[in-house]
């Protein structure tokens, strides 16, 4: 990370084996971190604290990294790895969690021991050097790639949704068109057919596979005539309808493609040529593979699972499967040929996305990251200075004021993994306001015990039509209406509204730097500081804190926002602002 200084991990971080055996958990209401990816569930936990998990004994899981804040336990197959006193002021362990897991081959190539069973050994983990910027940089490095992160998933989320909407249509595209049609059998539409292969020893066979779940057909290795012995063998063609008879019971048919042709399979490989006068074979497969096609596949496929799930050749040939006019198949193969190259640049899109997060990393840690739009100079206990970036012009006369604020909830949802009532999103509609004023309609705040208040803003909420409620651990919180769900993930989508959502995305980054530890508490904190910036138009910490012990509040154990929050959180709050190029916001009234 260029001129970056290092630390060893033992230099910074205790570090003890979990106590609990993967085999021997019993499922309950607490966390219980193992090396696998997933976390599983404990009914008591070990310990309540901020830590990394290091998975150092289990061989396919060697070098993975788990961050963790609350109350857990662990296996004892991984370190617990807790901040010394002296580094917990000065290291955010998420910072840490992201440099391990994104040189984990490294990092396990250089201190893993054993033949048989390869594990880390503990001596040469503890001498692994790991960088150590100062603490803000550290925060604006995991900021932005969790922000980074939360767009990606966002992006994965709304591509799932337009996947759902699209299967739907096509299937009702389909119960259109086979609404009263005939039924004809299999055995008079697409009877079986095999092409027997003699085979010569030293000629090559290469092989055709189907895969389940209407997964389509896959290329495997050639075999050889000698290694193919006595075994039978059948030739199969494009255009060729194809069923597995082990496993069409679970979707594995297709139609061989132009790249299909002249491939080979086994006996288990059952191929059917559609009379394109009465069925095309893309149709046929498309019945087969509808929850009514699989149930009659399903019921002539006698057996348990697996090999003993075999489907009976008459049987097959016995089907009766429906037969819209031919035109009529035509155009809705022509519909699913779209929705294949949709999916296809889909496909391509998201290879592209899953390369962002390591290309992201690779620049955090190599000290380009911040570098692309953040001037630092460095001063005093490691403050910095950011570029200021001009106001966001926003084109909002298309949004209404109930999916300015729908988007709002989306986002919070999506970006933090919570959903918010109405004291949050309250909050957050000043803080967006106060940095950046993008929403069409205006609101008239006051202090209030939780932080800004508008009872316009409240009365809004409440009407909105693209919000819903639900009640999560005794509390309402909002969120998106079942029915508005596609508008407001479009309206997210829409180029025209990009500048808007990148004011609240700018807020949210806030949210996500770990100045304190609950989501609601930083929210809250974040609001009062700036409320009180640009009320009394200073930035000195001391003045903002006395505002905070005259800002009277109602909330259990405190009666000002000073009993409830430090001087020292106050401070960072600023510091994160000033570094962030916002406090000039404030304070000129932009």
């Amino acid at each position: 990370m260029g001129n970056v200084k290092t630390k060893l991990i033992s230099d910074i971080y205790n570090y003890e084996k979990g106590v609990l055996q993967s085999s021997k958990n019993t499922p309950g209401n607490f966390t219980f971190i193992t090396a696998a990816e997933e976390f599983k569930t404990h009914n008591e936990y070990y310990y309540d604290t901020e830590a990394l998990c290091y998975a150092f004994g289990a061989s396919g899981s060697l070098g993975r990294t788990h961050y963790y804040n609350g109350k857990f336990i662990a296996s004892d197959l991984v370190y617990v790895m807790t901040l010394k006193d002296e580094y917990k002021n000065k290291v955010d362990p998420r910072y840490h969690c992201y440099y391990l897991n994104h040189y984990r081959e490294t990092i396990v190539h250089r201190a893993k021991s054993g033949t048989s069973k390869i594990s880390i050994n503990q001596n040469a983990f503890s001498n692994i050097e790991i960088p150590l910027p100062s603490l803000i940089e550290q925060q604006l490095i995991v900021a932005k790639i969790e922000g980074i992160k939360g767009k990606i998933e966002f992006i994965k989320q709304l591509r799932d949704e337009q996947e759902k909407d699209i299967l739907q249509f096509i299937h009702s595209k389909y119960i259109d068109i086979t609404r009263d049609v005939i039924m004809l059998a299999m055995n008079n539409v697409a009877p079986i057919i095999r092409r027997p292969v003699e085979i010569i020893e030293d000629k090559l066979y290469p092989e055709l596979g189907v895969r389940s779940f209407g997964k389509g057909t896959f290329h495997k290795p050639a075999l050889s005539g000698i290694e193919i012995g006595t075994k039978k063998i059948f030739q199969i063609k494009a255009g060729d309808l194809v069923f597995s008879n082990v496993f069409a019971w679970e979707g594995a048919i297709a139609v061989a493609k132009e790249e299909d042709n002249d491939r080979f399979g086994s006996h288990r490989f059952i191929s059917c040529i559609a009379d394109k006068g009465n069925a095309l074979p893309e149709f046929l497969c498309y019945y087969f593979r509808t929850p009514e096609g699989l149930e009659v596949i399903n019921a002539c496929s006698p057996g348990g699972a697996g090999r003993n799930k075999t489907l009976g050749l008459d049987k097959l040939m016995r089907i009766k499967v429906p037969i819209p006019p031919i035109e009529l198949q035509k155009e809705f193969i022509a519909l699913l040929h779209k929705v294949d190259q949709v999916n296809h640049i889909c496909k391509e899109q998201e290879s592209e996305l899953t390369e962002v997060l390591p290309a992201l990393l690779d620049k955090a840690f190599k000290g380009k990251l911040l570098s692309e739009d953040i001037v630092y100079k460095q001063k005093e206990d490691y403050v910095f200075e950011r570029k200021i970036q001009p106001s966001i012009p926003v084109a909002a006369s298309h949004r209404n004021d109930d999916l300015e604020l729908a988007m709002i909830v989306a986002l919070m949802e999506s970006r933090l993994g919570n959903t918010y009532g109405e004291v949050g999103i309250q909050k957050t509609v000043f803080n967006i306001e106060a940095f950046n004023p993008v929403l069409n309609r205006k609101y008239d705040f006051v202090n209030y015990h939780y932080g800004t208040y508008s009872a316009e803003l409240k009365e809004t909420l409440k009407s909105n039509p693209f919000l819903g409620k639900k009640t999560i651990k005794d509390n309402e919180v909002f969120t998106i209406s079942t029915g508005y769900k596609k508008n407001v993930l479009n309206a997210i989508s829409d180029k025209i509204n990009k500048n808007f959502i990148l004011a609240v995305n700018n807020v949210l980054d806030l949210y996500t730097s770990p100045f304190i530890g609950k989501h609601t508490d930083k929210i809250e904190l974040l609001n009062t500081v700036t409320k009180l910036i640009i009320d009394l138009q200073i930035t000195d910490s001391d003045a903002i804190y006395q505002g905070m012990k005259k800002w009277e509040i109602k909330q259990q154990g405190f009666k000002t926002k000073a009993d409830k929050f430090s001087l020292t959180d106050t401070t960072k709050i600023i510091e994160l602002l000033k570094s962030y190029g916002l406090v000039d916001k404030l304070l000129s009234g932009e």
